[in-house]
């Protein structure tokens, strides 16, 4: 069939703009798919693309074993290209942009059909819901709504999806509004189902019938009653439809057996309330009422007269029981209780009647509506014996009552009224009311607050309001003496000092509320400046229904006196269904988030319950950025109290309260310190949660969150005397089984008590306790003044202080120091304390302070870690720091003088200062050994065995065990893991045999500003990528990075376009790459699993380190980069380049480090926005420190240079103090392979070469002599070392210069120069170019040729050759950034034969022995592609790229590359 007809898809492609009416785009893939296969049926083509003709061999083999082309291969090859072209005639550019690369029209059919299936899927299921949720709207003819679905569903039908005649009759008549029902209710009853047409038919012609009806009763007069003259044709049924059932004519009179309006109101037999918020409208307060029409006897469709449709009557109209119901277009306002005939209240009472049938307040007196206008509608009020009475005027009133005042807005002013109305309906709209009647009284009652606003007396069958505030003004001589208006309302104000509205209106009641004051006035500003006060505070009305919905926090501190355990904060938590209360003691604001986390965690592991709102109020702590994503990632909505309105978070401000007077109260009795307030709050919060509270109905918050009733058995008096089992602690079993101590509350992970030994102030965690709760031993003040301690002090002899002290450090089981020197955690929750313990204690050597020879101070020392033999019993003691006595009475001592010379330099004492806080403690007598000692004779050598203390606070450590004493290191690891978990980077899995398992490490990092000040600390779980097997756990492992002319050729771009830089870095950027490979890796050192330690971290993400992390990063970055509508460069994969609608962007990527530009700023904040959405992005703002690079940018320039790098390099070598030169190499000398002696560690220079080759991305003018020493990173001798350091004495000396880019013409050019045979080793020449944007220098190069070249043309010829390819390259990057040069480029050369082999052929003697690769600068310069000109060599600026020049020279061509950065 294809070979039958070759010529049809030409013709189709032909034809194919009259047969496509839409080109493919991303959302009507269907209608393209359906449209197209028609047409490629209808030409006998569809098989080509479906696979049924399969494609023949290109080549066959006749018999004699020749090859030869396939002729239907020519055939079949032809028809796919013309089908190919037909596909993509078809095909908008974005959809092209999904083909590229795609050579057969079968497989852009497939691809086209992939990419499109899962959206087509989801667009049926849309178009279905949209199906089932059309409703004809209200002013909506038939024919449109009926449109609508026929709309949906061809659009069904195009996509695959029939819907048959049953279904689409039951979306329709589904959508049809409550008009339709009669009809809706007859066709399905049907027996036989009707096609859409027929449907359509009948529902045209209801639509018809229903207009006709509306329009013939649009113009008659509404009436609650009819007249008293209509026919009864029956006595029990009643046409005067009235409150019974068995009448037609809709109104409220007389509904019973031979009623007639003249019966006047009967009242209802039972009771009934009237609620506004179950009501369908606002405007109308009863049904619409009947008209007088004349009853039909044999009509063929009755009309019922409440909703004045035709086909049922008012008995069976489902609007009969909504008295809100008007009709479809009212016409009058209902006034059903009035009359011009009633006399039973005048104009002149001040009663108004209520009713029910009243769709507006009525009044006849003018007086009682302010402000008033005049009516401009064309309504009137048609009353019950049918009359129809004119509007005059429109405006609001208040009723007065004894206790409240009633709004009524939009009164009409009607003279003819018999009556004053209320129309209950707008009665209780407007004030939020409900009305309840009986057949004796009637109430209104308040919704929100149940409060009875009004009681009144049935009078004659109405229910009048009585208003004695009602003020005539004909009474009133002395509001008449002074006018309601706003200016006399100021006036009076202003004159009487601004007294209160109520004061006002007691002085001039025509300033009374019920006045027009109230409406004209406005806050006066001069009340407000001196009277302006707090407002009320409402109650909370949100219902908590779960624990740990709402949960309350706020930070307490600091505290007045900081905690003999160094807090002074505390973190209160309170949930508010339980009412349960966490404490956390803290040291430093800054380790809020660290707790909030914790307390998080452990509420969702102990009782797996989300937090969902968390409410503090807009204190820093809780403001910061860490603090706040967090908060959104777990999807925590954080509630802010306004800003000085600790009210609005009173549950934790009460709690506060709380919590700081029960521990006053604790501290009073027990006579302790106010610096051990941390265990009174701690106590109080422990008692607090057990003790029954009102707000739980005497439920305890302890009862409430784990539904058990609290233990109280255990507790004891706070600060009473204890007696704890101290025989573990004792050096021998002559000592003391226990001492008296202070019990100072409970552990919170522990069943037992702290115990204060007040003579040491050492803390005891024990169950083997006794007390005495009548007892309060009390402690003295840890601050007493010098006076105190020296006299306590020197009541001890030298040889009983010192035994005390030994004796202090014979007990080394489970203490620790809670003086401030102690490392301890920053976060501590209420009662518990780090599992420490003491060993091997080491009493550091006294020293003398110079300027007080008789003061020594010694500090015990304590190496600290953790307990292995009880981890889960935090016991937490404590030493106290003494001071030696200032004077020994009874064994004076010489001082020893070794103690008077100052320390080495290299070691730091650890000893307290002379401030430290002392006990004012007697001394005890301690039994010594008869032995005479040093000691004992007061004699001590200094042990100077004092180790160098590095202070990782600003050095980074090397191991995880030194990383994680320090808090900032540990936090740093701590915020590394939790972005590791939360990009699910690993699964836990047990170890599958047979598998390679990569082991990792932590790796530490300061990040510093441009500076050099500490920016943070970072810290990365790095995999040790060296174990990983090729063809295993990984296979490819390239990843492009952006190159530097790239980078330089945008900024310049910025500059002569004036777009703005922006700056992006990516957290944890490799861990948003996906692995393909399976890896398993150990688990993190610090992070290990309890539950499962010996399982393996299987890794779902790439991690830093793997051999494979860049590129699986770079894959997952650039894809996300093409849904935005980015395109890889050709000539660099790392650039992305954006265009469309004019909206033209760059981004440029190294690793991940991201710069941005664009000429739509606007657009790069969207684009930074949708970038976040997916990965973690970090918005650095505008360019200024990237890849090492300090960018400075001012309006008309932009400078470049890398002054901290460099200074960064010269200290790590230590030449920061050495002396600078003048240029980087010595003028006209080379290098040798030979010269000097090799070095012993070549490491060292490879490390400083290599850094000085980076440095180059800012300066060109050390290029060459980098060039020079990087070619001997093999075997470095001590020449070459020198010659390395040469280059950091010049860089010294230059430490601010860089590169310069300024605004000018779009045009390229360059400079090209070559040293022949320069090089003494291997006689190679040195190819040096320089390459121009304007006059920005974008790229440069200098480098050794491969080949040796035998005259100096060659050489020439060869630089040449290289920079016309670098040339050509940067012109293919600046058209695919989308700028076009109008000039080809210039490239200068100073050798005239060279010249003359580019531009004509001849010389071919001198050069049939290049390379003919090299001759493509030829067809370059022929094809105007390039432009080759002559430069002098005093104008050569490539000069400097090739050869060491004189300090002169050198100097001359440096002022054309770089500039010193201000």
């Amino acid at each position: 069939m294809a070979s039958a007809n070759p010529s049809s898809p030409l013709l189709l492609l032909n034809n194919m703009s009259n047969l496509m009416s839409t080109k493919l785009d991303s959302s009507n893939y269907m209608i393209w798919k359906l449209q197209i296969t028609a047409v490629l049926d209808a030409y006998s083509m569809l098989d080509h693309l479906d696979g049924s003709v399969p494609k023949p061999s290109q080549f066959l083999t006749t018999e004699t074993g020749i090859q030869a082309v396939n002729p239907d291969f020519l055939i079949w090859n032809k028809k796919d290209k013309a089908l190919l072209t037909l596909l993509y005639s078809t095909c908008s550019s974005s959809v092209l942009a999904m083909v590229v690369g795609k050579s057969s029209s079968q497989e852009v059919w497939n691809t086209l059909e992939e990419r499109f299936t899962s959206t087509a899927r989801s667009n049926v299921l849309n178009l279905k819901l949209e199906l089932q949720s059309i409703k004809k709207a209200g002013n909506e003819t038939v024919s449109s709504y009926l449109q609508r679905i026929k709309t949906v569903r061809d659009k069904l039908s195009a996509v695959g999806v029939h819907s048959d005649h049953e279904e689409l009759t039951h979306v329709i008549l589904k959508g049809l509004p409550k008009e339709f029902a009669p009809f809706a209710s007859a066709i399905r009853t049907r027996d036989t189902i009707l096609s859409l047409e027929k449907l359509t038919v009948l529902l045209q012609t209801e639509e018809q019938s229903m207009n006709e009806a509306t329009e013939s009763l649009s113009n008659s007069a509404l009436a609650m009653f009819v007249s008293h003259n209509k026919p009864n044709f029956n006595g029990n049924q009643g046409f005067n439809r009235g409150r019974g059932r068995n009448s037609y004519s809709r109104g409220r009179g007389g509904g019973g057996r031979n009623s007639s309006f003249h019966q006047g109101f009967s009242s209802p037999n039972a009771s009934t309330q009237y609620h506004p918020q179950y009501q369908q409208q606002q405007i109308n307060s009863s049904a619409p009422q009947g008209s007088q029409t004349t009853f039909q006897g044999k009509s063929e469709r009755p009309t019922c007269q409440i909703c004045w449709k035709i086909g049922h009557y008012a008995i069976d109209c489902y609007h009969r029981m909504n008295f809100a119901y008007q009709g479809k277009n009212p016409t009058t306002k209902l006034a059903a209780m009035a009359s011009a005939s009633n006399l039973h209240y005048t104009q002149n009472t001040e009663s108004w009647l209520t009713d029910t049938g009243a769709t507006d307040h009525i009044t006849a007196n003018a007086n009682n509506l302010s402000p008033q206008a005049p009516y401009q509608g064309q309504e009137q009020v048609s009353v019950g014996n049918g009359q129809n009475l004119p509007i005059q005027n429109i405006g609001n009133s208040q009723l007065h009552t004894k206790y409240y005042q009633f709004q009524l807005k939009n009164v009409l002013h009607v003279p003819r009224i018999a009556s004053n109305l209320l129309s209950v309906h707008k009665l209780c709209l407007d004030n939020n009311c409900s009305c309840y009647f009986d057949a004796k009284k009637f109430s209104i009652q308040d919704l929100p607050t149940g409060r009875i606003l009004y009681k009144g007396l049935s009078n004659n069958g109405v229910y009048p309001i009585q208003s004695p505030m009602f003020i005539p003004a004909a009474n009133k001589t002395a509001c008449a003496a002074h006018s309601i208006s706003s200016d006399k309302w100021h006036l009076w104000h202003s004159r009487l000092g601004h007294p209160s509205d109520k004061v006002l209106a007691n002085v001039f009641p025509c300033f009374s509320p019920n006045s027009s004051s109230k409406d004209v006035k406005v806050h006066c500003h001069h009340c407000l400046a001196g009277k302006m006060h707090q407002l009320p505070f409402p109650t909370s009305n949100k219902t908590i229904t779960s624990p740990f919905e709402l949960v309350h926090a706020d930070l307490w501190g600091p505290a007045p006196v900081v905690a003999s355990n160094s807090f002074r904060f505390y973190l209160v938590f309170v949930d508010e269904f339980t009412k349960f209360t966490w404490v956390y003691l803290l040291k430093n604001k800054s380790d809020t988030f660290q707790v909030f986390t914790q307390f998080r965690s452990m509420i969702d592991t102990q009782f797996s319950l989300p937090i969902k709102i968390l409410r503090t109020d807009c204190g820093g702590e809780f403001l910061s950025t860490p603090f706040t994503q967090f908060c959104l990632s777990k999807g925590i909505l954080h509630h802010l109290s306004c800003p000085h309105t600790p009210q609005q978070n009173g549950a934790a401000e009460r709690k506060h309260r709380h919590l700081v007077q029960c521990a006053l109260a604790l501290l009073s009795q027990s006579k302790l310190p106010m610096s051990y307030w941390s265990y009174a709050i701690s106590t109080a919060a422990h008692l607090i949660n057990k003790l029954p509270t009102p707000n739980l109905g005497n439920q305890s918050p302890w009862e409430t969150l784990y539904h058990v009733s609290p233990d109280l058995t255990h507790l004891k008096t706070f600060g009473c005397e204890c007696f704890p089992l101290l025989t573990p602690y004792t050096s021998h079993k002559l000592f003391p089984k226990t001492t008296p101590c202070v019990f100072i509350g409970y552990p919170l992970n522990t069943k037992g008590y702290y115990c204060l030994n007040p003579t040491t102030n050492r803390i005891y965690t024990s169950r083997h306790v006794l007390f005495n709760e009548t007892v309060f031993p009390s402690l003295k003040h840890s601050n007493t003044n010098s006076a105190d301690s020296a006299a306590s002090a020197n009541s001890a002899s030298a040889d009983s202080w010192l035994q005390f002290l030994l004796l202090q450090h014979t007990c080394s089981h489970n203490t620790v120091d809670i003086s401030p020197s102690t490392h301890e955690s920053s976060a501590i929750p209420s009662g518990q304390c780090p599992n420490l313990t003491v060993s091997a204690p080491d009493l550091a050597a006294p020293c003398i302070n110079p300027t007080e020879p008789n003061a020594v101070s010694v500090t015990a020392l304590t190496d600290f870690t953790a307990s292995s033999t009880n981890p889960t019993e935090p016991n937490v003691p404590s030493l106290s720091t003494m001071p030696l006595p200032t004077g020994f009475t009874d064994n004076p001592a010489p001082t020893p003088t070794a103690h008077a010379s100052p320390l080495p330099a290299n070691t730091v004492p650890n000893t307290i200062p002379d401030n430290t806080t002392s006990t004012d403690i007697p001394i005890p007598t301690v039994v010594s050994h008869p032995m005479q000692t040093r000691s004992k004779s007061g004699i001590y050598k200094p042990k100077l065995t004092y180790a160098a203390i590095i202070d990782y606070a600003v050095t980074e450590p090397t191991s995880y065990t030194v990383a994680s004493k320090h808090s900032s290191w540990c936090t740093a690891m701590d915020e590394e893991f939790q972005a590791l978990q939360k990009q699910d980077t690993w699964s836990l899995v047990p170890l599958p045999s047979s598998k390679n398992v990569v082991g990792c490490k932590w790796v530490y990092k300061l990040k510093t500003h441009s500076d050099g000040t500490i920016a943070r600390y970072k810290a990365r779980l790095v995999a040790k990528g060296f174990h990983q097997q090729h063809g295993i756990d990984f296979n490819e492992t390239f990843s492009p990075v952006i190159k530097p002319p790239t980078v330089r050729l945008v900024l310049s771009l910025a500059v002569s376009l004036n777009w703005p830089l922006r700056q992006l870095d990516v957290k944890n950027a490799f861990l948003h790459g996906t692995l393909n490979e399976e890896v398993y890796m150990i688990q993190p050192q610090g992070y290990i699993d309890p539950i499962h330690p010996h399982y393996v971290c299987k890794l779902q993400k790439s991690i830093y380190g793997l051999k494979q992390a860049p590129r699986a990063w770079f894959e997952s970055f650039t894809t996300q980069l093409f849904h935005l509508g980015f395109i890889a460069s050709n000539a660099d994969s790392s650039l992305f380049i954006y265009t469309e609608n004019k909206i033209i962007a760059y981004l440029l990527l190294y690793v991940d480090d991201i710069v941005l530009t664009s000429n739509t700023p606007a657009f790069l904040d969207t684009l930074i926005h949708k970038l976040s959405s997916v990965f973690d992005l970090k918005d650095l703002g505008s360019l200024h420190y990237f890849l090492g690079l300090q960018i400075t940018r001012t309006p008309s320039r932009l400078y470049i240079n890398q002054a901290k790098y460099a200074q960064d390099l010269l200290k790590k070598h230590n030449m920061l103090d050495c002396k600078p030169a003048s240029s980087p190499s010595c003028p006209n000398t080379r290098l040798s392979l030979h010269d000097g002696d090799p070095l012993p560690d070549p490491h060292a220079y490879r490390s400083m070469v290599g850094a000085l080759h980076y440095l180059t991305f800012t300066r060109p003018d050390i290029s060459f002599a980098v060039h020079q020493v990087c070619q001997y990173m093999s075997t470095p001798t001590t020449i070459h070392l020198a010659a390395a350091k040469r280059i950091l004495r010049y860089i010294r000396g230059s430490f601010n210069h860089g590169i310069e880019f300024t605004p000018g013409p779009l045009s390229l050019s360059g400079y090209t120069d070559a040293d022949w045979a320069g090089d003494p080793d291997d006689r190679r020449s040195t190819s040096g170019f320089l390459v121009y944007l304007g006059h920005n220098a974008i790229t440069w190069s200098a480098k050794k040729q491969a080949t040796v070249s035998r005259s100096s043309t060659e050489s020439e010829y060869r630089a040449l050759a290289i920079a016309s390819a670098e040339l050509c390259w940067v012109r293919s990057l600046l058209k695919d950034l989308g700028i076009y040069l109008s000039d080809p480029p210039i490239l200068w050369c100073d050798n005239v034969s060279a010249l003359a082999i580019a531009s004509n052929p001849v010389f071919h003697a001198r050069t049939k022995h290049i390379e003919v690769d090299f001759h493509f600068v030829r067809e370059r310069v022929l094809r105007k592609d390039l432009v080759v000109k002559f430069v002098s060599t005093v104008d050569q600026l490539a000069d400097i790229f090739t050869k060491s020049l004189s300090t002169h020279r050198f100097l001359e061509l440096r002022r054309n590359l770089t500039v010193p950065v201000p």
